[in-house]
């Protein structure tokens, strides 16, 4: 999901959030087929705002009574005897029994970005997509799909209801029977236009909290599925956006979730490391178990609300496969369980070995470091997966090296925070990877020119090609008493197809040296960046430099929007170099169009300066004055 305040509210509240089947904003009331998916309609915009709203209580009532009666289901109950719309026991949520049931009847909900307004927009529907992009495009830009629903019923999950707001233009969803009937009971200018798609009433793995936020100012409600959002959201936008809670729970990455486990171990504070482990008899902590001998696809689980000690381990485990991951993670209430270490946590595998083992998942745990370590390293390993995971207090918190065969690869880190370690968030080397969803915050607190918020580097024929950065907010790194003086986004070395789309990079102040995002020259070796695309990134106040490039042939840079609010000389995007040395392959053939640069502060020095030969410099615009700091120029 995209940083909200990067592209979701770009136009700022006045642009009406346009999202369909999730915030279906802006879209004229449609039939519905069969399968729950609205028939093409055309998007539109609010007319005014309203009042009268549902109420956000009777859906936490709703939520909160389906966990009880998953707490206390029959969990010998046969699945495929589950009636519809009756909530299972809360074992075949935690194991991903739910979720995997429902990948029979799951689609993809797809998301437009509306250039025009700043709004995205959301459908299930494969010909309404189309619809758009053939008729539409511009201002509707398509992005893929964003996350997933079931299209009928499966076991465990209820109908989502859907409403058409007839004086914003705004659809509606809620999963709480008791909300749409008093919907229906008390609001006349929503129409009920039945059963949209299924979600879920209670938590498990492969689901994904889809948080729900009113606009008041507006009318509407807003929706998310990015854990990153939300609290980028709640901390800096509450003054328009009202954390209204869970709506329900939408179908994650299926990739995420696990076979069915061989076993279990369950762990708690409350434990002893003698028990068996099961869910009534817990142990309290690693101690005595062997992760590197335990089958594919074993769980081990920590309650939510405990602190565990976790002893450094070397993970090696050739039983684990990508389908059938060894998962760490979490079960119970409360917060995310803490795992406290005294130096480095995990390193995977040997960098001397040639075993090259994977199929490691991490969900919703937080590592503690003790200020220096490291707090996971990778070597020789390959489908590794942080999914709501916190890193925090390390020097460096995830290191990977990969300048030799086989490599690290499938690397995924998504709706994770990455923040105050004291090196970097991200040192790193692999392939065919994404890095979706997170937050970099005050990492390289010392403010070192060497250090960065994420810093990734290649060798051609062993790492540095594939990769998705995307959605990710790089929040005061390389900050020093307010100051940014070091990097916060940095590439070096041998790379090949990255997409750098969606991420929000802000400070408050920079010194020269801090930038924001550099694809640059960094060693005495051959470098070069091939077919490289930054998209719709939003930089704020870099130093001398917003976004650097520098043996990138070809690259295509479009969309982004670099603010100054400082009174200082910068070049707000650069591409080019004199120096070409040791192999390094020169610059040519780039695409510069579409950007935006704000400049409020008086700030002096080229918005956009392409030296790169042949290439196309187009449609670029410079906002100044008072201007820059409203609309598309809003932070």
């Amino acid at each position: 999901m995209t940083t909200h305040d990067n592209r979701w509210v770009r136009a700022g509240l006045a642009g009406t959030l346009s999202l369909l089947l999730t915030a279906c904003g802006g879209v004229g009331s449609a039939d519905t087929s069969a399968n729950g998916a609205q028939a093409r309609s055309t998007p539109a915009e609010a007319s005014s705002a309203v009042n009268a709203q549902p109420d956000a209580q009777l859906t936490a009532q709703t939520l909160a009574r389906a966990e009880t009666q998953a707490q206390k289901a029959d969990a010998s109950q046969p699945l495929e005897r589950l009636l519809p719309g009756r909530i299972a026991a809360k074992a075949a949520y935690v194991s991903g029994a739910i979720a995997r049931k429902a990948d029979a009847v799951r689609i993809p909900a797809y998301r437009f970005y509306n250039a025009r307004t700043g709004a995205h927009f959301f459908t299930t529907s494969t010909a309404e997509r189309d619809h758009i992009v053939n008729t539409l495009s511009p201002p509707f830009n398509l992005e893929g799909a964003a996350f997933s629903v079931a299209s009928d019923f499966s076991p465990g999950l209820s109908p989502v209801h859907r409403f058409y707001n007839t004086r914003t233009g705004v659809h509606f969803y809620t999963i709480s029977e008791s909300e749409r009937a008093n919907v229906v009971a008390t609001l006349p200018h929503f129409n009920y236009e039945g059963v949209a798609y299924h979600a879920s009433q209670v938590s498990g793995a492969g689901l994904l909290p889809f948080y729900r936020f009113y606009v008041p100012s507006g009318g509407f409600h807003f929706y998310t599925a990015s854990e990153a959002e939300k609290d980028n959201i709640i901390a800096n936008l509450s003054a328009t956006y009202r954390y209204e809670g869970i709506g329900y729970y939408v179908l994650g990455d299926d990739s995420l979730v696990p076979e069915p486990a061989a076993h279990a171990l369950y762990f708690s504070p409350a434990g002893v490391n003698t028990n068996p482990g099961t869910a009534a008899l817990p142990k309290r902590d690693r101690v005595g178990v062997d992760i590197n001998t335990l089958p594919a696809g074993t769980l081990l689980l920590f309650e939510r609300g405990g602190s565990y000690s976790w002893p450094f381990v070397i993970l090696e485990n050739l039983n684990a496969t990508e389908t059938q991951p060894i998962l760490i993670g979490d079960y119970g209430t409360g917060t995310k369980p803490v795992f406290n270490t005294t130096g480095d946590a995990i390193f995977f595998g040997n960098y001397q070995n040639t075993s090259f083992d994977g199929g490691y998942t991490f969900r919703n745990v937080r590592f503690i470091g003790p200020g220096s370590g490291t707090g996971m390293f990778l070597q020789s390993v390959h489908h590794v997966t942080l999914d709501g995971v916190e890193m925090s207090n390390y020097g460096i918190a995830i290191q990977s090296q990969a300048d030799r065969s086989p490599g690290v690869h499938n690397l995924r880190i998504v709706n994770s925070s990455i923040s105050r370690n004291t090196a970097m968030g991200i040192l790193g080397q692999f392939s065919n990877s994404v890095i979706e969803n997170n937050v970099f915050e005050a990492n390289n607190f010392r403010g070192s020119g060497l250090d960065h918020g994420t810093y990734l580097s290649g060798k051609t024929g062993y790492s540095g090609y594939n990769i998705v950065i995307r959605n990710n907010h790089y929040n005061r790194n390389s900050n020093v008493n307010g100051v940014c003086t070091g990097g916060n986004m940095t590439f070096h070395g041998q790379m090949d197809g990255v997409l750098i789309e969606g991420n929000r990079i802000e400070q408050d102040a920079a010194a020269d040296g801090c930038w924001e995002m550099s694809i640059t020259q960094g060693y005495g070796t051959a470098e070069w960046f091939r077919n490289f695309v930054v998209r719709n990134n939003k930089l704020i106040n870099a130093g001398n430099t917003g976004m650097a490039v520098q043996s990138a042939p070809g690259i295509v840079i479009e969309g982004n929007i670099v603010i100054n609010t400082q009174n200082r000389y910068q070049t707000s995007i650069g591409v080019g170099h004199n120096e070409y040395q040791n192999g390094d392959v020169p610059d040519g053939n780039a695409t510069v169009r579409n950007n935006t640069v704000c400049q409020s502060g008086g700030a002096t020095g080229p918005a956009v300066n392409v030296t790169a030969p042949n290439s196309v410099v187009t449609d670029n615009v410079t906002v100044t004055g008072s201007a820059a700091t409203t609309g598309v120029c809003a932070r």
